[in-house]
Formats: structure tokens, C-alpha cells, sequence
């Protein structure tokens, strides 16, 4: 389990069809792309939220990687 934070990535699917996969930043920092199903809510969506000058934003999911 861990904490990961969604980045903001504005690229559109080339294909519908295509699985989607989500930006993120883990723990230790490193940015990646994963495929967003494999991350998935633990007994429920737990949400991590923070208030930057523009309003409240989303900063990570609690989730976990199917395997």
C-alpha cells in the first residue's frame, strides 16, 4: 500500500480503446505512469486534499495495486 499522488496530465488518449493510464508521483518522489486500474480504493475512495491560492485541489488516493 501506498500513497500516491495523480499529476496533472493534459495529453488526450490517442485511442478511446486504449487503456488509460495516470501520471503520478510516488513516495520517494519518482514520477511514473501506471495503468488506472490497477489503482484501486481500500474499503472506499480515501481522498487527500490541499488548499493552494486557486481552492481546493486534489494531492493524492489511497489505494492499492491488483495484482
Amino acid at each position: 500500500m501506498a500513497l500516491v499522488r495523480v499529476l496533472p496530465d493534459t495529453a488526450p488518449p490517442a485511442n478511446p480503446n486504449d487503456p488509460q493510464f495516470l501520471h503520478i508521483a510516488t513516495p520517494s518522489g519518482k514520477a511514473g505512469f501506471i495503468d488506472a486500474q490497477t489503482l484501486l480504493p481500500l474499503g472506499g475512495d480515501q481522498m487527500c486534499y490541499t488548499k493552494d491560492a486557486s481552492g481546493w485541489k486534489i494531492a493524492g488516493y489511497l489505494g492499492g495495486v491488483s495484482q
